[in-house]
């Protein structure tokens, strides 16, 4: 009887506490080249750890391999360093912040300067993530905006 109250009240708990729809592993549903491939896996505790592994095209003159870059934010719009798989760091910092339980936005920064912004969405069912970028080039020139499907794996 004691282990079912348990698993009730935990299952309660993440009912009445909201799951955290973001966590889990993503896959980039239609890359573009150069990239083959990009998956994201993100976790959480106190802070929030993101995680891409992305594999670009032999033509690209990236590595083969996959290129791993983290991220780890408390969600609270503050700048983030890249960590590279390598354990280098990345010259990009993003800051990443919580609007509610199914709404992100994301500011990436190259030399202290934004060169891109992203509203991310969680679907209601937590099996899509939507990522609606807008980015400029460092001449500050706007390019068209794009949206990324990433689908829960």
């Amino acid at each position: 009887m004691g282990i079912r109250l348990l698993i009730a009240w935990a299952a309660l708990g993440s009912v009445a506490f909201g799951a955290d729809l973001f966590v889990g592993t993503w896959k980039l549903r239609a890359p573009e080249a150069p990239l083959v491939s990009s998956v994201l896996q993100i976790t959480s505790g106190l802070t929030h750890r993101l995680t891409y592994k992305m594999t670009y095209t032999a033509a690209s003159g990236v590595s083969p391999n996959p290129v791993t870059e983290m991220f780890v934010t408390a969600l609270d719009g503050k700048d983030s360093t890249a960590t590279l798989g390598n354990g280098g760091q990345a010259p990009v910092k993003m800051a990443v912040t919580r609007v509610d339980d199914r709404h992100w936005t994301a500011a990436v920064k190259s030399g202290g300067t934004v060169t891109s912004t992203s509203k991310v969405e969680v679907s209601v069912d937590g099996k899509v993530l939507k990522i609606d970028t807008e980015a400029r080039l460092p001449t500050g020139k706007m390019l068209p905006g794009t949206t990324q499907y990433w689908d829960r794996q």
